[in-house]
This record gives C-alpha cells, structure tokens and sequence, in this order.
C-alpha cells in the first residue's frame, strides 16, 4: 500500500493485492480505511488496467474483494460499492459473443465475480449458461490441467465463489459433464514464425525471427527449446517455475526487470496468447511474437 501511495504502483501487482485484501477480508482481518480508500481509487480510475488494457482477472479479484467488504461492512461503504460497481461493469463489458470474458483463463475469476453480485448483473443477463457451455468445452480440449487454472473455474461451475469458502460441507459432487481430457494431436506438420523483439522502442534491426516447421499440437515452449538450438546468441532464454507453469525471464541475454517494470510478453501477431508458454499450441502459419514490454 505505501507503494501504492509513493509510486503509484504496488511492490508486486494489483492481482495479488485484490487476492491479499480478499483474504484478509475472509477471516476477518482488520483493514485500515485509508488503505480500502488506496485500492478503491486504483479501481476507479484504471490503475487495474495495463496499458489501455483491462485486466480481467485483476478486476475479478480487486471485485471478489471488494464484495466481501460489503458483506462484511467494511468502511467506507460508499467508496466500496462504487469501486466495486465500476469493476463488474468492465468485466460485463469484457465478455465476447462466445462466452469467454477476457479470455478463457480469466473467465473462471470473472465468472465468480458476476455470479457473486447476482443482483446487480443478474446471470440472464450475462448469459451465464453459454459462458458455461464455453468453459465446459476448453476443459474437454484439456485447458484447465493446471490445478491452480482449475481451482479458479471449479467454483463458477458449481455456481459457487472464494466468498463461499468457509460455508462448504466438501461433501458435493462435482457435475458429470466436468471433466479433464487430455487430447492428443495428430501429427501433421505446421509451420510457425517465432520473433523476438529485444527493445521498448525497437527498429527492425534489434529483432531476429525464424520460421520452424514442427508437428501439430507442438507447445510454444518446445517451438522456443527449438529455436534456442538453432541459434544460441539470439534466442537463448531462461526461466523460472512458477505454480502457474515457467514463467521466462530472459531471451537473447535480456532480462525483464522489476526496477524497470518490464517483462516478456507473448503474442500471436498482435494479440497476446490466451495462456502460458507451456499450454499454448501455435497453428499453422502463426507469427508468435516475443516482445519485451512494460508493465
């Protein structure tokens, strides 16, 4: 929180922030007005956004926090509400015509804060049951083998939230249709252009590509292994394990930095890919993008 209020920035990220305060909230936990105050006004006004960007996931859990403060009559109230309003409308807005909001590794969170402020955003007019259907479909397609991305989308399947954690009997059954199946891919071969851009502000000649030709179904992680066999000095990277699979640390001898607030980000052309390195399956003719950038 002091961060917060000397940098405009927390030490880690909002996520962990909203993920602490919800917690503390849970069990009761004193939590000053001043800091409540800090964290409602970084959600009133896009602190919970990256770049132009809205984080999702960010905004689902600074909005579980944030309602667990309203059950709880925390103060200020007022302060709490609106910033908690103002994240579930984004969220709202954040859902595509298929169902996924954001995209589908936030859906679980985002679908927990929407079905924890049913009375606000009632479920018929989400469209609940075709987020659900959506859902129910990525994890046949074995999207959800992560225990921590799968602890983030069981509650919203059985219509349950974090908030509902300490009034569980662990005696449910898990709905028949949710399963995890892991499938395997057939091995046509695709050919896949992995780039990797090394500065902020880049020209063409600080950034080096390849085109690889791999088997269907290859991860993006193995794609990278490849190119690093290929060529050492530019696309060597690291790593580091994370309960959330790697998390890379450096390509081509540059690190992202936490003084610098720079990191490596990981798109498809100019989208960022929906999952980490180690799920995500590049198709046939993608431009996979590795660009160091600024959080």
């Amino acid at each position: 929180m002091k961060s917060i209020e000397l940098y405009g920035h927390p030490v880690t990220t909002y996520y962990q922030v909203g993920l602490a305060m919800l917690g503390l909230c849970k069990q009761n936990y004193y939590i000053s007005k001043s800091d409540i105050k800090t964290f409602a006004q970084a959600a009133m006004h896009d602190g919970l956004s990256y770049g132009q960007q809205f984080s999702v996931d960010t905004g689902a859990v600074a909005a579980l926090a944030l309602t667990c403060m309203q059950q709880e009559s925390y103060q200020p109230a007022n302060t709490i509400r609106n910033a908690a309003i103002k994240l579930l409308m984004k969220i709202f807005c954040a859902k595509d015509t298929q169902g996924i909001i954001g995209n589908i590794y936030s859906t679980g969170l985002a679908m927990q804060a929407l079905i924890a402020n049913d009375q606000l955003v009632p479920s018929e007019v989400w469209n609940r049951s075709n987020t659900l259907q959506e859902v129910l479909r990525e994890i046949d397609a074995g999207a959800f083998t992560n225990a921590i991305l799968a602890s983030q989308i069981l509650p919203p399947i059985q219509g349950k939230t974090y908030l509902d954690v300490d009034k569980l009997t662990c005696n449910w059954a898990v709905d028949t249709h949710v399963k995890s199946i892991l499938q395997m891919d057939n091995l046509r071969e695709i050919t896949v252009t992995y780039t990797v851009i090394y500065g902020l502000l880049c020209s063409p000649s600080c950034s080096h590509y390849i085109c690889l030709t791999v088997p269907k179904g290859t991860r993006l992680l193995q794609i990278m292994r490849l190119a690093q066999e290929k060529d050492q000095r530019f696309f060597r990277f690291t790593e580091k394990t994370t309960s959330l699979g790697p998390f890379i640390t450096s390509i081509g001898g540059i690190d992202g930095s936490e003084n610098d607030r720079t990191y490596w980000q990981f798109l498809n052309g100019s989208v960022p890919i929906p999952m980490g390195v180690a799920q995500y399956k590049p198709s046939n003719g993608e431009n996979i993008i590795a660009r160091l950038s600024k959080y």
